[in-house]
């Protein structure tokens, strides 16, 4: 905590980690496995976080382990749970026992779909800004840089289409499982880790789609607790979660309609859950939801448009129909909270008194919110405006008779 407080935050999780694995080794006093679980994995999203996904890695690799602890516990709170009933016992024991343990399980399921979510979100990166530093160079008329080496998969890249479930190749697991281990030695004179490099990888099509497969069945078993009936927030997280990590994998995609569909799929896998959900109750979550299925159907049209396919241009005007109803009701919906808290600003504003009945009334305290970024908090303000600039781009690609008008309205 002092560390913390000082600022340095990797030297912090260092110990944090090393009190971890002497907690999980020690014999004298036996840890929580479920809480041990719960402890080690917010340390593991500081790391994913730091991209330092070796160190995340291992950690939730000894997250595994713990779960697999925690479930020979809860096998035997079942039978005690059996004996309490045949002695008429109803403690409740039992019943707290497995819910513990099923919410430390998708937490994890959870925790490893984000591990792999944001290693391609690295591997994105690295591959743009090699890209940007190319084209410097070749504007400049210097040699551009040399490639940075890709981790690849384990069979050739026109197999990843019937590979999905692939393992994680041996490659990347000899990256991953290379760097130092968690544990740290007990010394008055500590090394200086402040200054740790982040981890880079640099994906094939094929490697990339292994790590895909990894983190959507990561996800996938997170789902299996976090349903919608009980769990609304944290299931449509996941499900945006989901959605990001097919837009990251479409990135690697050459074949234009391959990506189209990829984020085809994207958008389905999010669309049908906003209908579900009171308005009153989850606005802005239903706003969140629409906004990721309209971008992936948005990112699908724009695939399409350059897809060579015989149906692209079909695929296309059905992908910008579909990106065109999700992005406009986000838009009424920011429109109609702008407005409701136009209405709020008015009815509280202040009434002037003045001492002569002929004087002009006074201006309007919620005339400032006319603007929307003065209504709106940065993340929304964004979120609003990039769909409507979206809106109007597609107006521009299929006109109708009022697409002159609502391009107006947009820009």
């Amino acid at each position: 905590q002092v560390l913390q407080g000082l600022g340095r935050s990797e030297l912090s999780a260092r110990y944090l980690g090393h009190t971890l694995e002497r907690q999980r080794v020690s014999e004298a006093s036996p840890v929580d496995p479920v809480q041990w679980t719960k402890d080690a994995l917010g340390l593991a999203t500081y790391y994913v976080s730091a991209r330092a996904f070796a160190r995340a890695r291992q950690l939730l690799q000894r997250c595994d382990q713990m779960v697999s602890r925690a479930a020979a516990d809860a096998a035997d709170a079942a039978d005690a749970a059996h004996q309490c009933l045949a002695h008429r016992c109803h403690c409740g024991h039992a019943d707290s026992e497995d819910e513990s343990f099923a919410e430390c399980s998708a937490l994890l399921g959870r925790a490893w779909g984000q591990f792999h979510r944001e290693f391609l979100r690295a591997s994105v990166e690295t591959l743009e800004s090699y890209n940007d530093a190319v084209q410097l160079a070749l504007d400049s008329g210097v040699a551009p840089p040399s490639p940075p080496v890709k981790i690849a998969g384990s069979g050739s890249d026109a197999d990843a289409e019937t590979d999905a479930d692939a393992d994680l190749p041996d490659e990347l697991r000899d990256i991953v499982l290379s760097q130092p281990a968690l544990t740290l030695p007990i010394s008055d004179r500590m090394p200086n880790l402040d200054a740790q490099k982040p981890e880079c990888p640099v994906l094939t099509k094929q490697a990339a789609r292994a790590v895909f497969a990894d983190g959507l069945r990561g996800y996938n078993a997170a789902l299996q607790y976090f349903v919608l009936d009980g769990h609304v927030t944290p299931h449509c997280e996941i499900l945006i979660e989901i959605g990001d990590l097919y837009r990251l994998v479409a990135q690697f995609y050459d074949d234009d309609s391959a990506a189209a569909k990829l984020n085809e799929l994207r958008a389905r896998a999010i669309e049908g859950v906003a209908p579900q959900l009171s308005r009153e109750h989850y606005d802005h979550l239903i706003r969140s939801l629409r906004y990721e299925a309209g971008s992936g159907y948005l990112a699908a049209f724009d695939r399409w448009c350059q897809s060579n396919s015989a149906d692209a241009a079909v695929r296309a005007r059905k992908a910008a129909d579909a990106a065109l109803e999700h992005l406009t009701s986000v838009c009424v919906s920011y429109d109609r909270a702008i407005a409701e808290r136009n209405a709020k600003a008015r009815t509280a504003a202040p009434v002037a008194v003045t001492d002569t009945p002929t004087a002009p009334p006074p201006a309007p305290a919620s005339a400032s919110l006319a603007d929307p970024m003065d209504a709106l908090d940065d993340e929304d303000a964004s979120l609003y405006f990039t769909a409507l600039f979206s809106i109007a781009r597609l107006h521009v690609r299929f006109p109708t008779q009022d697409s002159k008008e609502k391009f107006m309205h947009c820009t």
